[in-house]
């Protein structure tokens, strides 16, 4: 159970415009399980392991809640807690409840001879409430070979394990929500009718049968490869892979006239492929001093395939003043999800882009230039991809006598955002409706007159280094003094802990990897996601920590 308190006072310029505004709300979500399994292992021969496991499985889910906003406030000094106090009250309160249910059945068998070959098999059938009358039922295989290659290596005593690996596997997935192949009625403020002389607010369509709705599947082949070195002290793995997703659950316009704008249905491809790499290494072993350093990369190349006959979704609503309508990505076969479209910003005429180009004739000293086609309008192509090239992280844990030190770095590359809060609040054009400004508008050369323009200026390379983790402790062995004060401890340590103490990055905004949720919803309410959009986010917070670990 959770409750959102929220209150957006007057003097923010998100606020200002409306009078500050205070919502509340209320969250329950509650699960019953019940598991049934089984299991039966023998060992044959003393070489053939084998392990079998069946089961079944049935989890109800419900989810409950309410809430509602107020706006145009007096005073902020009742914040969210005197709702009552606004004077705008168009938002209309909400609430629901929706229930849904998973039943399955699996099984899956394990097998090793002499611990050199392996091969594992598991099949799932699973049903789910959210789909369809005769669709609702989906069966989902995998399959694990491994081969112990060191077994053969015994030469090689530098070697402790060596395991090549192949694995096939289909999963599915039902993340649509509820209510979703059903035909629904929900209320609708466009339908209203007066009745005792009152205006109410009618009751219409909001979601289409879609009996033929059923899950999406992904299918992934792996291929591995484990080691473990000069006893232990060097372990890891590199890995291959490959996921094919089908039947994308996506939302698609329907043709006009209808009750609704837009259906689900299944459609659709996208693959993802890539390397991933773990290594982990005792640098230093020497009685009081100890160094392990630790190292993951990941390289993922994403490809939208097909979207079922469609050539284009537009996606990533664009926030601001302005800018309603404005979509900053879109979904195409051929480019990743998260590709970012728009126009292509050459710089600032008369600094950037002389007062003669093509692309500056007519506009005023300062004025935003953009690439132009033979007709004089702004080009709109590919201007950035939020999918990064490259992720990795590096773990480092250094112990000297009862001193103790670790930090754990993380990383991306090859990756843009939408400085979406840059984009409205770099502009001067504010000043002609009382709104506040960034402070970097001042020595933005755009000319007051000029309204904000979704372009590649506020695409911005989003790559950083972090330090997400740096602890330092101390252990302490002879902890007699302190057992006779509160009984018998045989271990003391103290600690201090920061989380995020810093990232390096060129990304203007405050944090690069923040995101707002800015998929563009159909009538639906069923949202056509986004990714790597910053508007209004508070960066992650800095934390830090002093602690004390006792054991008895």
């Amino acid at each position: 159970q959770a409750s959102r308190r929220t209150f957006q006072p007057k003097s923010l310029p998100v606020a200002a415009t409306i009078g500050g505004q205070a919502s509340q709300a209320n969250r329950e979500l509650s699960s019953k399980l019940i598991e049934i399994t089984g299991t039966y292992s023998r060992i044959f021969d003393d070489a053939h392991n084998v392990s079998i496991l069946g089961g079944y499985s049935w989890q109800n889910f419900l989810t409950e809640q309410f809430g509602t906003t107020a706006r145009d406030f007096v005073s902020d000094v009742f914040g969210y807690n005197n709702l009552a106090g606004g004077n705008d009250f168009s938002i209309k309160p909400f609430s629901l409840r929706q229930e849904s249910k998973l039943i399955s059945f699996f099984g899956r068998i394990n097998y090793d001879y002499n611990s050199t070959y392996i091969f594992s098999a598991s099949l799932r059938r699973d049903g789910s409430s959210r789909f369809g009358a005769d669709e609702k039922w989906g069966i989902f295989p995998a399959v694990t070979l491994g081969w112990r290659i060191s077994s053969l290596l015994t030469s090689a005593t530098f070697i402790d394990d060596l395991k090549l690996r192949v694995g096939w596997g289909v999963n599915g997935s039902q993340e649509i929500g509820n209510l979703r192949s059903l035909p629904t009625l929900a209320p609708d403020p466009n339908f209203r009718a007066v009745i005792g002389e009152q205006e109410v607010v009618g009751i219409a369509p909001n979601n289409f049968a879609t009996p033929n709705l059923k899950w999406e599947e992904t299918t992934q082949v792996n291929v591995g490869l484990d080691f473990s070195l000069w006893t232990g002290r060097v372990e890891g793995s590199v890995e291959y892979y490959f996921k094919d997703t089908q039947d994308l659950l996506l939302e698609f316009t329907v043709p006009q006239p209808a009750a609704v704008s837009t259906r689900l249905a299944n459609a659709g491809q996208v693959e993802n492929k890539g390397f991933e790499a773990a290594v982990n290494a005792v640098v230093i072993d020497q009685g009081d001093l100890t160094l392990d350093l630790g190292l993951t990369f990941n390289a993922n190349t994403n490809e939208v395939k097909d979207l079922g006959g469609l050539q284009q979704i537009f996606s990533g609503r664009v926030s601001g003043a302005g800018l309603s309508g404005t979509n900053a990505q879109i979904i195409t076969p051929g480019e990743p999800f998260g590709t970012f479209f728009g126009a292509v910003f050459l710089g600032f005429c008369g600094s950037d882009v002389a007062m003669t180009a093509t692309e500056c004739q007519g506009l005023d000293e300062g004025a935003q230039a953009f690439k132009l086609d033979a007709q004089g309008n702004r080009v709109r192509e590919v201007i950035g991809d939020a999918q990064p090239d490259l992720s990795y992280g590096i773990t480092t844990n250094l112990t000297w006598q009862n001193w103790d030190l670790s930090a754990f770095f993380r990383g991306v590359s090859g990756v843009e955002m939408l400085n979406n809060t840059g984009l409205e609040y770099t502009s001067k054009n504010l000043v002609n409706t009382n709104v506040n400004f960034l402070k970097e508008a001042a020595d933005d050369p755009t000319p007051v007159a000029e309204a904000p323009v979704y372009s590649s200026r506020w695409v911005q390379d989003a790559s950083f280094v972090r330090l997400e983790n740096l602890t330092l402790g101390y252990t302490f062995t002879n902890v007699q003094a302190l057992s006779s004060v509160v009984g018998t401890i045989r271990r003391a340590r103290v600690y201090a802990s920061a989380q995020n103490l810093f990232v390096l990055t060129d990304y203007d905004g405050f944090d690069p990897e923040v995101n707002t949720d800015a998929g563009a919803v159909g009538a639906s309410g069923l949202p056509v996601a986004s990714l790597g959009i910053d508007y209004m986010n508070y960066p992650r917070p800095r934390t830090f920590t002093l602690g004390l670990s006792l054991g008895f």
